[in-house]
């Protein structure tokens, strides 16, 4: 039985290696007219379905894959590269005859975070219909992934990804939704992005978007401003955010923070007893719960895919069974595995590769200063917020 439908945006990455360019205080340096020499480029398999879809296959978590591809060399090379990790996710891809498959050019420079040249592609025509409903009522987890790059999922509101949410909520499935970042500059850039949560998210058991999307889509002005930003420890303003979140309907939030870790912030035990197929046993443990890890030392030689690992590792923990504190230290665990490949998954070790190092793995915060959080189990902190119920888990410390 297939544990996970993963749904929404696919594209074929193109990594050029540009480690030999010029760079300046923005990214590389263009000159037109010149001609500059760049390294091999590397192709991988991009998008919400790809990234999570082959770490949940790698972490051993049976999983369909519902995308599209066009009838195109691009859309050649997408399926062979995910043929080469499960011939039968491979054979779930949707081929369009009559549109192309999606790429992204992506330029990524030293201590300068990454450029994207995006087209996309079929992912515009994709929609509600080219979900197989049959396949989606026999998991446990629906995932849906980028709807700012989809337009069919971000036109009038958000809409036809609220309705089909919905409906796959009526079928006892859990559902989990994450974001992408909407070019302002693109039609996604002139959606009314609250209106779209404040549909959408009351059929949303799982939201693990980046900071920086659901700022942007909440309040554009702390996000242009940065006022926003901690180094380090958890601040208040991640307990107001979240907050915000569960009362548009969300049953548990995770922000993704980049170098500053995972937090999370779940609903009372009345929302979460709607989770689905997925709901964990013990909802004592997971209901009002405020946790934060920060990330894991490791060298990083690309950050693509590594929030879609993240979640996934997040997943993957749920759908096994472990506590909210254990969740995140895995899931953190996944994403520092795929920072260590200059693609989304080629990082990505098994379940239990990732809990061997996992125990032996240093992470970069180890101690607080604001005295609000306590150091709580496997290297995570509680915070003020934290209605702690049980204690003990799959990682505890001496």
């Amino acid at each position: 039985m297939v544990e996970v439908v993963v749904a929404g945006h696919l594209c074929l990455d193109i990594l050029p290696d540009v480690s030999n360019m010029q760079q300046g205080s923005a990214g590389l340096v263009l000159e037109p007219g010149k001609l500059t020499e760049i390294g091999a480029a590397n192709f991988a398999t991009g998008g919400a379905v790809a990234n999570v879809g082959q770490t949940l296959i790698k972490l051993g978590i049976s999983t369909s894959l519902m995308g599209n591809v066009g009838r195109d060399p691009f859309g050649d090379v997408v399926r062979t590269l995910l043929r080469r990790q499960s011939r039968s996710a491979a054979e779930t891809i949707r081929i369009v005859p009559d549109a192309a498959t999606a790429y992204t050019m992506i330029f990524s420079s030293p201590n300068i975070d990454r450029t994207f040249l995006h087209h996309a592609g079929c992912n515009d025509t994709f929609g509600a219909n080219d979900i197989d409903l049959a396949v989606v009522a026999g998991a446990k987890v629906f995932y849906f992934g980028y709807p700012p790059l989809m337009r069919r999922f971000y036109e009038d509101e958000g809409r036809e990804l609220a309705n089909l949410l919905q409906r796959i909520k009526e079928l006892g499935v859990t559902t989990a939704l994450d974001m992408a970042m909407p070019d302002p500059n693109s039609d996604a850039g002139e959606v009314n992005w609250q209106g779209l949560l404040e549909r959408t998210l009351p059929h949303v058991d799982i939201f693990l978007p980046n900071i920086e999307e659901v700022l942007s889509m909440l309040n554009p002005r702390a996000y242009e401003g940065g006022t926003w930003r901690a180094q380090g420890a958890p601040a208040t303003f991640y307990g107001a955010l979240s907050q915000e979140l569960l009362d548009l309907g969300a049953g548990i939030v995770g922000l993704k923070l980049g170098e500053n870790g995972l937090y999370l912030r779940t609903a009372g035990a009345e929302r979460l007893m709607r989770l689905g197929h997925a709901r964990p046993e013990s909802l004592g443990n997971w209901s009002d719960r405020e946790l934060w890890v920060s990330v894991l030392n490791t060298t990083v030689h690309g950050t693509t895919g590594a929030g879609d690992a993240t979640f996934a590792g997040f997943l993957a923990a749920l759908l096994k069974g472990l506590d909210p504190a254990g969740a995140i230290s895995v899931a953190t665990a996944v994403g520092a595995c795929s920072v260590e490949a200059s693609d989304a998954t080629s990082g990505v070790r098994s379940w239990g590769e990732t809990l061997t190092r996992l125990h032996r793995w240093q992470r970069a915060i180890t101690k607080l200063d604001d005295q609000s959080w306590q150091r709580y189990q496997h290297g995570t902190f509680r915070g003020p917020n934290d209605g702690i119920h049980v204690e003990g888990g799959l990682f505890d410390e001496a």
